[in-house]
Protein backbone atom coordinates (compact mmCIF):
# COMPACT_ATOMS: atom_id res chain seq x y z
CA UNK A 1 0.00 0.00 0.00
CA UNK A 2 1.36 3.46 -1.04
CA UNK A 3 0.62 5.73 2.15
CA UNK A 4 1.92 8.92 0.31
CA UNK A 5 -0.80 8.49 -2.18
CA UNK A 6 -4.28 7.32 -2.37
CA UNK A 7 -6.14 5.87 -5.25
CA UNK A 8 -8.93 4.74 -3.88
CA UNK A 9 -12.24 6.52 -5.50
CA UNK A 10 -15.57 6.01 -4.35
CA UNK A 11 -17.84 6.05 -1.46
CA UNK A 12 -17.26 4.29 2.48
CA UNK A 13 -19.36 4.37 4.95
CA UNK A 14 -18.56 4.04 8.64
CA UNK A 15 -20.11 3.53 11.28
CA UNK A 16 -18.97 5.14 14.76
CA UNK A 17 -20.03 4.24 18.74
CA UNK A 18 -18.37 6.68 21.50
CA UNK A 19 -19.62 7.74 24.30
CA UNK A 20 -22.90 6.57 23.97
CA UNK A 21 -23.39 7.98 20.47
CA UNK A 22 -23.61 6.78 17.18
CA UNK A 23 -22.33 8.45 14.21
CA UNK A 24 -22.33 7.52 10.53
CA UNK A 25 -19.91 8.78 8.47
CA UNK A 26 -20.02 9.10 4.98
CA UNK A 27 -16.77 9.98 2.71
CA UNK A 28 -16.52 10.71 -0.46
CA UNK A 29 -13.12 9.62 -1.98
CA UNK A 30 -11.29 10.56 -4.61
CA UNK A 31 -7.35 10.43 -4.25
CA UNK A 32 -5.84 12.28 -0.98
CA UNK A 33 -8.90 13.98 -1.05
CA UNK A 34 -12.31 13.33 1.01
CA UNK A 35 -15.60 14.68 1.85
CA UNK A 36 -17.02 12.87 4.91
CA UNK A 37 -20.82 14.01 5.98
CA UNK A 38 -21.39 12.84 9.52
CA UNK A 39 -24.89 12.19 10.60
CA UNK A 40 -26.62 11.09 14.10
CA UNK A 41 -30.05 9.15 13.68
CA UNK A 42 -29.68 9.92 9.69
CA UNK A 43 -29.85 13.90 10.34
CA UNK A 44 -26.76 15.65 8.82
CA UNK A 45 -24.33 17.42 12.06
CA UNK A 46 -21.36 18.12 10.29
CA UNK A 47 -19.24 18.18 7.28
CA UNK A 48 -15.65 17.86 6.78
CA UNK A 49 -13.14 18.24 4.06
CA UNK A 50 -9.97 16.26 3.81
CA UNK A 51 -7.17 17.45 2.42
CA UNK A 52 -4.21 14.29 2.60
CA UNK A 53 -1.85 16.01 -0.08
CA UNK A 54 -1.97 19.36 2.10
CA UNK A 55 -2.71 17.71 5.18
CA UNK A 56 -5.40 19.86 6.08
CA UNK A 57 -8.85 18.84 7.45
CA UNK A 58 -11.69 21.79 7.30
CA UNK A 59 -15.06 21.51 9.44
CA UNK A 60 -17.68 23.48 7.30
CA UNK A 61 -20.34 25.14 8.47
CA UNK A 62 -22.79 26.48 5.74
CA UNK A 63 -25.57 28.35 7.69
CA UNK A 64 -26.09 31.36 7.16
CA UNK A 65 -22.37 31.94 6.15
CA UNK A 66 -19.91 29.43 4.73
CA UNK A 67 -16.61 29.12 7.35
CA UNK A 68 -14.52 26.59 7.48
CA UNK A 69 -12.38 25.78 10.64
CA UNK A 70 -9.09 24.95 9.33
CA UNK A 71 -7.04 22.55 11.23
CA UNK A 72 -3.19 21.61 10.08
CA UNK A 73 -2.70 17.72 10.52
CA UNK A 74 0.42 17.41 12.10
CA UNK A 75 2.50 14.41 11.16
CA UNK A 76 5.48 15.31 13.73
CA UNK A 77 8.21 13.63 11.56
CA UNK A 78 10.12 13.65 14.45
CA UNK A 79 8.55 12.30 17.33
CA UNK A 80 10.80 10.65 19.66
CA UNK A 81 7.50 9.18 21.21
CA UNK A 82 7.80 5.06 21.99
CA UNK A 83 6.60 3.03 19.18
CA UNK A 84 3.31 1.03 20.02
CA UNK A 85 3.58 -2.77 20.08
CA UNK A 86 1.83 -4.16 17.37
CA UNK A 87 0.78 -7.77 17.10
CA UNK A 88 -0.58 -8.98 13.71
CA UNK A 89 -2.39 -12.51 14.62
CA UNK A 90 -2.89 -14.84 11.59
CA UNK A 91 -6.99 -14.26 12.01
CA UNK A 92 -8.76 -13.16 8.94
CA UNK A 93 -12.10 -12.58 8.13
CA UNK A 94 -14.29 -11.78 5.12
CA UNK A 95 -15.38 -8.05 5.54
CA UNK A 96 -18.11 -6.59 2.67
CA UNK A 97 -15.60 -8.82 -0.07
CA UNK A 98 -12.53 -7.66 1.46
CA UNK A 99 -9.69 -10.26 2.88
CA UNK A 100 -8.66 -8.67 6.27
CA UNK A 101 -6.29 -9.39 9.20
CA UNK A 102 -6.46 -9.03 12.76
CA UNK A 103 -3.87 -6.65 14.02
CA UNK A 104 -3.85 -5.36 17.94
CA UNK A 105 -1.82 -1.95 18.50
CA UNK A 106 -1.32 -0.76 21.96
CA UNK A 107 0.60 1.80 23.79
CA UNK A 108 0.83 2.91 27.78
CA UNK A 109 -2.70 4.42 27.47
CA UNK A 110 -4.42 3.03 24.29
CA UNK A 111 -5.47 -0.36 22.72
CA UNK A 112 -6.87 -1.26 19.59
CA UNK A 113 -7.89 -4.06 17.75
CA UNK A 114 -8.65 -4.05 14.26
CA UNK A 115 -9.67 -5.64 10.93
CA UNK A 116 -7.16 -4.12 8.37
CA UNK A 117 -7.17 -5.40 4.79
CA UNK A 118 -4.28 -4.07 2.10
CA UNK A 119 -6.83 -4.42 -0.53
CA UNK A 120 -8.22 -0.82 -0.64
CA UNK A 121 -5.09 1.66 -1.44
CA UNK A 122 -6.38 3.96 1.51
CA UNK A 123 -4.90 5.60 4.37
CA UNK A 124 -6.67 5.28 7.14
CA UNK A 125 -4.45 8.20 9.28
CA UNK A 126 -4.74 10.44 6.53
CA UNK A 127 -8.90 10.01 6.20
CA UNK A 128 -8.86 10.23 9.74
CA UNK A 129 -7.28 13.48 10.23
CA UNK A 130 -4.93 11.53 12.66
CA UNK A 131 -1.28 11.06 11.02
CA UNK A 132 0.34 11.86 13.77
CA UNK A 133 3.89 9.19 13.10
CA UNK A 134 4.39 6.72 16.31
CA UNK A 135 0.31 7.20 16.73
CA UNK A 136 -1.80 3.84 17.33
CA UNK A 137 -3.41 5.34 13.95
CA UNK A 138 -0.11 6.06 11.77
CA UNK A 139 0.99 2.17 13.02
CA UNK A 140 -2.47 0.76 11.83
CA UNK A 141 -2.52 2.40 8.36
CA UNK A 142 1.04 0.63 8.31
CA UNK A 143 -0.46 -2.39 7.89
CA UNK A 144 -3.95 -1.49 6.22
CA UNK A 145 -7.08 0.44 5.83
CA UNK A 146 -9.55 -0.97 9.14
CA UNK A 147 -12.92 -2.30 8.36
CA UNK A 148 -13.30 -2.74 11.92
CA UNK A 149 -12.05 -1.25 14.69
CA UNK A 150 -12.48 -1.39 18.83
CA UNK A 151 -10.40 1.44 20.85
CA UNK A 152 -9.96 1.64 24.09
CA UNK A 153 -8.57 4.70 26.36
CA UNK A 154 -9.31 6.52 29.55
CA UNK A 155 -12.29 7.80 27.84
CA UNK A 156 -13.90 4.90 26.94
CA UNK A 157 -14.34 2.60 24.03
CA UNK A 158 -14.55 3.91 20.13
CA UNK A 159 -15.66 1.18 17.74
CA UNK A 160 -16.17 1.88 13.74
CA UNK A 161 -17.31 -0.85 11.28
CA UNK A 162 -17.39 -0.15 7.52
CA UNK A 163 -21.02 -0.69 6.44
CA UNK A 164 -20.54 -0.04 2.18
CA UNK A 165 -17.40 0.26 0.04
CA UNK A 166 -18.36 1.53 -3.52
CA UNK A 167 -15.61 2.21 -6.43
CA UNK A 168 -17.24 4.82 -8.25
CA UNK A 169 -16.41 7.75 -9.81
CA UNK A 170 -16.37 10.96 -7.25
CA UNK A 171 -16.69 13.78 -9.30
CA UNK A 172 -14.24 16.35 -8.07
CA UNK A 173 -16.64 19.66 -8.05
CA UNK A 174 -18.04 18.12 -4.90
CA UNK A 175 -15.27 19.08 -2.90
CA UNK A 176 -15.67 22.84 -1.41
CA UNK A 177 -14.12 25.97 -3.13
CA UNK A 178 -12.74 26.89 -0.09
CA UNK A 179 -11.71 30.62 -1.58
CA UNK A 180 -16.18 30.70 -0.80
CA UNK A 181 -15.48 30.16 2.83
CA UNK A 182 -14.45 32.34 5.92
CA UNK A 183 -11.12 30.19 6.83
CA UNK A 184 -10.40 30.32 10.26
CA UNK A 185 -7.57 28.72 11.47
CA UNK A 186 -7.43 26.33 14.36
CA UNK A 187 -4.68 24.43 16.39
CA UNK A 188 -3.02 21.82 15.05
CA UNK A 189 -3.88 17.77 15.67
CA UNK A 190 -2.92 14.53 15.45
CA UNK A 191 -2.44 11.87 18.09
Amino acid sequence: MNINAQSFEGILVMNMTAQGMNVTQEYKVKGDRALAELKMGGIPVQKMFIDGEKKEMYMLMEKEQKIAMKLKIDDDKNNDKKQPKVTVTKETKDILGYKCTKIIVEDDKKSTTAWVTKELNLDFSKLSGKSKKGSNNDVLSKHGFPLELEGKDEQGTVTMKATKIEKTTIDSSIFPDLSQYQVQEMPSIGR
